[in-house]
């Protein structure tokens, strides 16, 4: 075996074993937060606020264990003067931890319902404010629908939703967003942040063949950027079809695939 061959091969047994190292350490992390603070936590008047500090803490963990290099653009763009809801490409589960580092912002996540019956995990999802969706079929859908524009309504803070429904393609590439957010927006009349993330889909690649876990790959260089938000009335007179494709748009153009802009 050559010299560089074998310094591939040694990288690669490296870059295996600590990926296995933060997967468990990350998980154990976790688990330990959630049975450590979570009677303290809902003792107090609080308790969704100090839910979010923690999932930040979390967050700013995991990204400086990972070593993913997080640059965030246009930060001014960032809506703060009320809620929004938030729109964001979702390439990896990676984009959790790298938008509770980077977005200086109480928010919470709309969520399957299905993560409800986690034992302990889904009380702490309640007890953050996080908002259920059920997609089982229509009728369920719709009803999550109503139930989530009462939820954000009430809420102090702003929602995220990964309106492509699941992460995006191997490349980075975006799936076509569905309806469901945009028409929550109008029912809500709310403001709307489109984030783009970009190369969060390196960090996490996929597993390899006779691996339990996921491969991570460390010093990923990753971009948040906030685009202008889009208010009511720049879209109450338009169907949901032309708000959607706008915002996919939007937030589409700004994916880099293969170091250059789509």
């Amino acid at each position: 075996m050559s010299k560089s061959r074998k310094k591939m091969f040694l990288l690669r047994r490296f870059s295996d074993l600590y990926s296995a190292f933060i997967w468990l350490f990350g998980s154990l992390f976790t688990i330990a937060m959630i049975f450590l603070l979570f009677i303290p936590i809902n003792l107090l008047p609080n308790s969704k606020e100090m839910w979010h500090r923690m999932a930040s803490i979390w967050g700013v963990c995991l990204t400086r264990l990972i070593c993913i290099r997080i640059t965030v653009k246009n930060q001014e763009n960032l809506y703060r003067e009320g809620n929004s809801i938030i729109i964001c490409n979702h390439q990896a589960y990676s984009d959790i931890p790298i938008l509770y580092s980077s977005l200086n912002l109480l928010f919470v996540w709309m969520i399957k319902k299905s993560l409800y019956r986690i034992p302990l995990f889904g009380w702490v999802l309640k007890a953050a404010g996080y908002i259920p969706v059920d997609r089982t079929n229509k009728k369920s859908a719709g009803n999550s629908l109503y139930e989530a524009a009462t939820a954000i309504s009430s809420q102090k803070s702003s929602v995220i939703i990964f309106p492509e429904g699941t992460s995006g393609y191997k490349d980075g590439s975006q799936i076509s967003f569905k309806k469901g957010a945009f028409l929550l927006a109008k029912k809500c009349k709310a403001v709307i942040q489109p984030i783009t993330i970009n190369n969060s889909h390196k960090v996490l690649p996929g597993r390899n063949d006779g691996y339990l876990v996921s491969t991570i790959n460390l010093f990923v260089p990753v971009e948040v950027i906030f685009h202008p938000p889009i208010y009511p009335e720049d879209y109450e007179q338009m169907n949901t079809n032309d708000l959607v494709k706008k915002v996919e748009t939007i937030v589409g153009n700004a994916i880099q695939k293969d170091g250059r802009v789509q």
